[in-house]
């Protein structure tokens, strides 16, 4: 408004052209002062009205009104006839509805925000005369369901609030989907089901879905929508899942979302690449283009058990193209190699290729065991290596010796002068942390360190985690008298670290003449 009214000020002629033209002054906003507003509906000739209502505006606290927005309502509804779009970011049901609750065959678009405390009652939206909206977008508003004729929709936003989801009848959602086949975005937030008889339901085929977002809904809903709802045009998904036990993982991930596969398999490859990521309790797979999200994906479930989100990689992830896939391990804490079924999948899994296990638990050790051993033999290859695709591999320095990282990349290697297409060039990072009690007492050996690193396709890091006490030009690593080796230029005395430093008495005699 501010940029129209500048406009104004440009010439004569430009005045006039802008007051005659009403389609410049249809927006009524209670960010705007009722003058202005006043003039604005004067000069918009009877043309449909944008109405939009802040959560607070201070400018129509009038005196016999509760709240500014009822102040602002009610100096603007003597237009109810004309308004087209309805965005109120605050629902209030004691004012509202008195607004909302009968027919207004020109609105098209409804937005309602989050609604006061406490449980209103349900609103009968435009008094069931909603065969007209084209969207609709409620935020913990509920309305009575009951003889409401949408079938027209384009885009539907159903979302509860933080900590009160918002509560709909079985299978309404569905009903509504089939209704409105021309829907193009479908977001649902928040949901939970009231009732627990759902008697079976065709599946709904949504040809014009362009976007669906179903997140934090309640598992068995989640599921019950997944399976029967079909986008095969759809570019843009987002789903996101707190489970309620981590058993209800095989239920989403193997069961509810296998139609989808195929979508996400086709929206990875037209981006050309997507990430998945799993650590115990979260399990993630996205795949977003260089422009934003659309077209692109992500699903992200937490409370899955490690080993679930391992089973759902070697299905799903083995099948798709490995260009530009990226499958990321992050054991970071408990004991994952406590559940045998991790181990045994990782023996199997093809996809990964990265793993970071730097912390807690024996997963360090548990990763370098498994990469020990021989490969799965089978039909097409003989004896392949462990993770073939494996690129990044992070563990700790202390779980590992020079001796066995050599014994994993020649074998490793080896394999791939047979299948060179099956082994990707490795780096290996060994963590060196700064924790007093896991610092290691000896280098490794640099003889078997410069044989590693002569390997073609591997590379071999130190990652230090330095303690802020450790200052930079300080040797790493010194001569150790009493075990007659290497040995890292600190160490642990009296909980705090020193360095084989030479002191001032080390250096009498050596000063310049």
């Amino acid at each position: 408004m501010k940029g129209l009214c500048r406009l104004r000020l440009v010439s004569t002629s430009w005045r006039d052209l802008l007051d005659a033209t009403a389609s410049f002054w249809v927006v009524i906003s209670s960010t705007i002062p009722w003058p202005v507003n006043h003039t604005s509906i004067a000069r918009s000739c009877g043309a449909p009205l944008i109405v939009h209502a802040s959560r607070d505006s201070p400018l129509y606290r009038l005196q016999d009104c509760s709240q500014p927005l009822e102040g602002f309502l009610q100096l603007l509804g003597h237009t109810r006839d004309r308004w087209k779009i309805v965005w109120l970011d605050k629902y209030s049901p004691n004012i509202v509805p008195q607004y909302l609750a009968s027919a207004a065959p020109l609105i098209e678009t409804i937005h309602l925000g989050g609604t006061s405390p406490g449980r209103p009652i349900a609103i009968h939206l435009l008094g069931g005369e909603t065969h007209n909206v084209r969207h609709l977008d409620l935020q913990s508003v509920p309305i009575d369901w009951n003889n409401l004729s949408f079938v027209g929709l384009r885009s539907l936003k159903l979302r509860g609030s933080v900590g009160e989801r918002l509560e709909i009848m079985p299978n309404f959602i569905l009903e509504l989907l089939a209704s409105n086949p021309g829907l193009e975005y479908l977001d649902l937030s928040e949901v939970k089901m009231r009732g627990s008889n759902r008697p079976s339901t065709p599946t709904v085929r949504l040809l014009h879905l362009q976007s669906i977002k179903l997140r934090l809904l309640e598992t068995e809903i989640m599921g019950h929508l997944l399976r029967h709802i079909e986008a095969p045009n759809c570019q843009a998904i987002l789903i996101q899942l707190a489970l309620n036990h981590s058993r209800d993982a095989s239920f989403i991930l193997d069961e509810c979302l296998t139609s989808w596969q195929p979508l996400f398999s086709a929206l990875h490859k037209k981006n050309g690449t997507s990430n998945f990521y799993a650590k115990p309790g979260i399990t993630r797979w996205r795949s977003l283009c260089n422009n934003g999200f659309s077209p692109g994906f992500e699903i992200m479930v937490t409370d899955t058990s490690f080993a679930s989100s391992l089973r759902w990689a070697e299905r799903v992830l083995d099948n798709l193209d490995p260009e530009g896939l990226e499958v990321v391990l992050d054991l970071v804490s408990n004991d994952v190699f406590r559940n045998p079924e991790v181990a045994s999948t990782l023996r199997r899994v093809r996809c990964v290729t990265h793993i970071f296990a730097y912390a807690g638990g024996g997963n360090s050790r548990g990763i370098i065991n498994l990469l020990r051993e021989p490969g799965v033999q089978d039909s097409k290859n003989p004896i392949p290596p462990i993770l073939p695709s494996l690129r990044q591999l992070t563990v700790r320095h202390a779980d590992a010796t020079a001796e066995e990282i050599l014994q994993i990349v020649r074998r490793r290697f080896a394999s791939s002068t047979q299948h060179p297409s099956k082994v990707s060039d490795l780096h290996i990072a060994l963590e060196v942390p700064d924790f007093i009690w896991s610092v290691p007492r000896r280098a490794f050996d640099f003889a078997t360190v410069t044989e590693i690193r002569s390997i073609k396709g591997v590379t071999l890091d130190f990652l230090y985690r330095l303690s802020s006490t450790l200052r930079e030009g300080m040797l790493a690593t010194v001569w150790d008298e009493e075990l007659g080796e290497p040995a890292w230029g600190y160490s642990n005395d009296a909980m705090q670290y020193s360095l084989y430093e030479l002191s001032s008495s080390d250096l009498a005699g050596f000063e310049p003449e």
